[in-house]
């Protein structure tokens, strides 16, 4: 029994070495080595500053709030995504081979006045890296610290800090939360509009007051979000005049949150195919193209709803349509099926389901707006056919149909009292006959 314990307590214990030695041991061990391998000892998460200096231009960088800023040799945000992905770079370099320097000319190397250097800041110190001239195999190049060694390591490194201060600096026209404007005021060549969300949508509120087209709002705001300037002309204007921007041919301003704190760019008119722009919050003057001017350079009609109506297909109950001199009246049953309600002719459901999908994507061509006159000189006042549509008792829309001008037809929407004109192409399949809708007996 003795015998027995004595054994079990030696096996234990050469466990216990076998997993402490062996085990934990070797995860120490590899974890040492992995860290003699890096080419410098900070993690990304441990830095608060860094520098480049580059041909003698020194570009300095500093953590605040996790974001990153440059504060020399200018004062400006810093491209995060940029940043970010050098120090990734920078922090998983690794040295494929060290050599000692002693008693060897540093110059072959590049190191005797190296041009790309980069200074590391940290929460234990500091640390300097110089990058030198390419290796002798392979993509790599020599780099050294302050010592006599010499490292090799991949030269994505030094393709990576041999940057521009634009290359490095934040290229957005505007900050702002996207998400979280509640009110836009836009000023161009074209007219003055603006938009106030309600709810998820947006609507037109001058210079009428309208349902927005939600894709042409969104295209603003994606621009702003997401373009990117070309070029920093000036880092501090002294005269916007220079730049067309004393009288902006463009000004935005957006309107966020409750408290509606405001962010506001302006933009000269195109000099060829060049705009300058200017961030109310900030000094620099920036170049965009004309393209990145596309989504603001729009008129009333592109701002506005064009859709007639804002429906399923699949959510009207009934319909109701006057064409050729015949009223027709059509329920969907328990099946979807479409049944007659004063007619006994068999229905071709196909024409049905087409001219709801035609009424669902019916837009505009043209508005009028204002006082319309009498309805007469628009084939109105003795409309050539109607349509009615029914979600519930209530009619979900009702147009009218006039005469035709210029390959467009009159049509008053009568739930808003809006006359506009349709591409007559677009009301094909809407406009359909006894003919259309019946088989034939």
């Amino acid at each position: 029994m003795r015998n027995t314990l004595i054994l079990f307590l030696v096996a234990l214990a050469l466990g216990a070495y076998v997993y402490l030695y062996e085990y934990k041991g070797e995860e120490q061990r590899q974890k040492a080595r992995e860290k003699e391998e890096k080419l410098i000892a900070f993690d990304e998460g441990e830095i608060s500053a860094w520098e480049v200096e580059n041909g003698g231009r020194r570009i300095r960088f500093e953590k605040k709030d996790d974001q990153w800023r440059i504060t020399a040799p200018v004062k400006t945000d810093a491209d995060g995504a940029t940043v970010n992905a050098f120090l990734r770079t920078l922090t998983g370099a690794k040295k494929i081979r060290t050599f000692s320097l002693a008693g060897k000319d540093k110059n072959q190397y590049g190191l005797n006045n190296p041009q790309l250097s980069l200074r590391i800041e940290g929460p234990d110190g500091s640390d300097s890296l110089f990058l030198g001239a390419d290796a002798a195999f392979g993509d790599n190049i020599y780099a050294a610290r302050d010592d006599s060694l010499v490292m090799v390591t991949p030269a994505v490194l030094k393709r990576n800090a041999q940057k521009s201060l634009f290359d490095w600096r934040d290229k957005k026209a505007l900050h702002f939360d996207k998400e979280a404007v509640k009110r836009i005021e836009l000023k161009t060549p074209r007219g003055t509009f603006e938009f106030a969300k309600e709810g998820v949508e947006w609507q037109l509120t001058r210079p009428i007051k309208s349902r927005a087209d939600q894709a042409a709002v969104r295209a603003l705001l994606n621009k702003l979000d997401f373009g990117r300037v070309l070029a920093v002309v000036t880092e501090s204007a002294t005269d916007l005049g220079v730049f067309s921007l004393q009288n902006p041919a463009y000004k935005i301003d957006l309107y966020q949150g409750e408290n509606q704190s405001r962010s506001g760019v302006s933009f000269s008119r195109p000099e060829g195919k060049m705009v300058y722009g200017k961030d109310d919050a900030r000094p620099h003057v920036f170049k965009v193209d004309t393209l990145f001017m596309e989504p603001f350079n729009k008129t009333l009609y592109g701002f506005r709803e064009k859709k007639l109506a804002d429906f399923r297909p699949g959510s009207i109950r009934r319909i109701k349509l006057e064409n050729g001199g015949r009223t027709m009246s059509f329920k969907r049953d328990t099946s979807s099926q479409w049944i007659a309600l004063n007619d006994s002719g068999e229905i071709r459901n196909i024409k049905i389901t087409t001219m709801l999908s035609a009424l669902s994507n019916l837009k505009a061509r043209s508005f009028l707006d204002g006082k319309t006159g009498s309805l007469k000189k628009y084939g109105l006042d003795k409309p050539v056919a109607i349509v009615e549509l029914y979600i519930d008792e209530q009619p979900e829309l009702r147009l009218e149909f006039g005469r035709v001008t210029q390959k467009a037809r009159y049509v008053r929407n009568t739930l808003s009292g809006q006359i506009v004109t349709v591409k007559e192409a677009d009301i094909r399949d809407i406009l359909l006959t006894h003919d259309d809708l019946f088989k034939k007996k």
